[in-house]
């Protein structure tokens, strides 16, 4: 029996499970309708131009196809099978997941994604029980994953001996983000060696995910120069994120790129990638609940409707869409702290009017809502489910 110590050292049960614990029915919300006006959904509301939204799928599926790299959309952004299929039909070459959650959900959807890039080490015992379910359940599917250690290539290596199945494995390097991922082209070389050896996997490249070109460029040539030395072919290289479609084509030997955000786009990319507010098609409409001051006004979407990261940006918190001077500045759980004092009095907002704010970190913000919804001309057009909403595991 679970217990908790109360009063006078006394310990009080407070839960086993077995009927202690109250059982309370929860109503199912109430979800826009196709049809619906945008204007008059309720707040705050994660909600995404379908016309942007398409827009960005075309455009970024044409230009990897002009720099003749594959195009291996990223889901963390979005989470949701359906517009990964959009994303699919339009040309991707398949997607790319950050956690086996991702990937569970996205197999299980239905929707034909027969590859699935999973860019993270995989270890412990309940990884790999999980990573063995799936490739039983799956067969059909190819999953690749990486790795940057001998620990963790091993374990990969045990699944495929209790599956039967072989997998294609990338050697994860940080070429400049000081994440994960070896740290010098030998040991890339030579980590590629261990993963051929081992029973089961198959060296598929080199993996990079990086802020600036500089690094990249350095690391990747003196990688390929590495594995020309050593008498072998040149490995294939994929590399990701959304502002660095800016110089992907820098990057020697580049085969695959994985952009996330900018399906959706955030006010990161427009600051950081070169991109423009009118790209960006998610945002968050939110409500003006309170003009304490002359200068200030208080918005009801929170930390816990948009993302509180600063993202190395101006130190604001998101984009006021109507109010482009405007300084969204702090965020408790349930508020949001704008500055509008850029304004004239007369044309600041008023209690009750709806503004719409892109986010600094759109993923994140994603992340949070349960459903989101995809408008056309202002109407709702379609309500998405999260699906793989706080997959984390």
């Amino acid at each position: 029996m679970a217990a908790a110590v109360g009063h006078a050292g006394k310990r009080t049960a407070i839960g086993t499970g077995n009927g202690v614990w109250p059982s309370i029915r929860v109503e199912p919300e109430t979800l826009p309708a196709p049809g619906d006006a945008v204007e008059d959904l309720e707040t705050p509301v994660l909600v995404v131009d379908l016309d942007r939204m398409e827009a960005n799928i075309r455009f970024v599926q044409a230009y990897c196809e002009r720099l003749g790299v594959r195009n291996r959309i990223h889901i963390k952004t979005h989470k949701i099978p359906q517009i990964a299929a959009r994303q699919v039909a339009a040309g991707a070459a398949g997607i790319t997941v950050q956690k086996l959650g991702e990937a569970e959900v996205f197999a299980a959807s239905g929707l034909g994604f027969e590859d699935i890039f999973l860019p993270y080490n995989l270890l412990g015992a309940a990884k790999l029980r999980r990573l063995c379910a799936f490739l039983e359940r799956y067969p059909g599917i190819e999953l690749s994953l990486t790795c940057d250690s001998a620990v963790v290539a091993e374990g990969l290596s045990t699944v495929t001996r209790k599956t039967g199945r072989n997998l294609k494995v990338w050697v994860e390097c940080d070429a400049g983000l000081g994440r994960a991922g070896v740290t010098q082209p030998r040991q890339a070389l030579d980590l590629a060696g261990i993963i051929e050896q081992l029973p089961g996997l198959t060296f598929g490249g080199l993996m990079s995910f990086t802020a600036d070109a500089e690094p990249s460029v350095a690391f990747m040539t003196a990688a390929l120069a590495v594995f020309r030395g050593a008498g072998r072919p040149a490995p294939e290289v994929t590399m990701g994120g959304t502002r660095q479609l800016r110089w992907v084509e820098q990057v020697p030997g580049v085969t695959e790129h994985r952009p996330g955000t900018y399906v959706f786009h955030d006010r990161q990319t427009v600051l950081q990638g070169g991109w423009s507010f009118d790209d960006c098609a998610g945002t968050v409409r939110t409500t003006v609940v309170s003009r304490p001051t002359a200068e200030r006004g208080i918005l009801d979407a929170g930390s816990k409707a948009i993302t509180p990261e600063t993202m190395g940006l101006d130190g604001l918190l998101g984009h006021i869409v109507e109010y482009p001077e405007a300084r969204l500045y702090r965020l408790s759980e349930e508020h949001g702290y704008a500055d509008f004092s850029a304004y004239l009095e007369s044309e600041r907002p008023q209690v009750g009017d709806v503004l719409a704010v892109v986010p600094n970190h759109i993923c994140t913000t994603v992340n949070m809502y349960d459903w989101i919804v995809g408008a056309r001309n202002g109407h709702v057009e379609v309500v998405w489910p999260v699906a793989a909403r706080g997959r984390v595991r």
